[in-house]
């Protein structure tokens, strides 16, 4: 029997909201709607979908990126939003999506890559996927007073979304390893539903900080800025709690001017990649917020 897959509808208010009603119960209450009426439903993103009894039963989402590993840029495809309702497992149809996305697109790009959950760790595999452990890099400091000069973002001020848009628009890379390049559509993402509460903007510098405290410990979750900056030099300013003594980054904070670091393994990372990866041998973090 013949599958249909519908794709490139996100001008499509029909097919639209077929997806918005689909992603909150087949990925664990995923939102998408307000992600699409804020305008962050790039051209990059694209979703291939099957519907069946007038719904939208199973799908396979990309995002179109260009991946930055070792002075190279190279054409990526990250692999998102997939999965099949309930009612409809069983029927091949998440297999049937995977391929036919693979096909399309493996004379265009250099790499694919996903994030999965520990329910599928034995699906990916039968693409040719390997999976590839992260780390998690992490600092120490001795408690000093603070000179805090930070204040929150709100995403309903318009003066504080056009600064975050403006600074994800012309961010500089974190990192030389294995970083992507233009993802503000995804980090917007993560921005609306995950990190809205903490979004704190270093306006001397013009830096936003994602970040969160957690006893004696910061987890700084992302860093979106123009230039290259001496992170060290301005920690006494980005801290609140002058007690904190460690600090963890979820990237490879080699742009940052972090003097020295240890890494500790990612145990809730689950990062699968098939194509050419030139990181085989080294730590490294992909960017949680370039994550789909």
């Amino acid at each position: 029997m013949e599958i249909e897959i519908y794709e490139n509808y996100r001008d499509n208010e029909e097919l639209r909201n077929l997806f918005f009603e689909f992603t909150p119960k087949a990925l664990y209450g995923a939102d998408f709607r307000k992600w699409y009426e804020m305008g962050c439903w790039s051209d990059k993103y694209k979703a291939f979908s099957i519907i069946k009894d007038g719904r939208m039963v199973s799908n396979v989402s990309v995002s179109e990126i260009d991946i930055y590993q070792k002075n190279s840029r190279q054409k990526a495809l990250q692999f998102a939003t997939v999965g099949t309702l309930p009612k409809y497992r069983n029927r091949g149809y998440s297999r049937h999506l995977m391929n036919y996305v693979l096909k399309k697109y493996e004379e265009k790009v250099d790499l694919f890559y996903l994030f999965a959950n520990e329910t599928v760790i034995d699906f990916y595999p039968k693409f040719g996927f390997e999976r590839k452990f992260e780390v998690l890099f992490k600092s120490f400091r001795q408690p000093e007073e603070t000179k805090y000069a930070m204040r929150s973002l709100n995403l309903d001020e318009k003066r504080d979304l056009d600064i975050i848009q403006n600074l994800l628009m012309n961010r500089n890379c974190l990192t030389e390893s294995f970083s992507p390049i233009n993802y503000d559509f995804i980090t917007m993402w993560h921005i609306i539903y995950i990190y809205s509460k903490n979004l704190y903007y270093f306006e001397e510098k013009n830096i936003i900080f994602i970040l969160e405290s957690k006893e004696k410990s910061l987890h700084i979750y992302d860093i979106i800025s123009e230039e290259n900056f001496e992170l060290d030099s301005i920690f006494n300013k980005i801290i609140q709690n002058s007690e904190i003594e460690e600090i963890y980054y979820y990237f490879t904070p080699n742009q940052i001017g972090i003097n020295s670091h240890e890494t500790v393994p990612d145990e809730d990372s689950l990062f699968f990649i098939r194509g050419d990866f030139s990181l085989k041998n080294r730590t490294f973090k992909y960017p949680i917020t370039g994550q789909t």
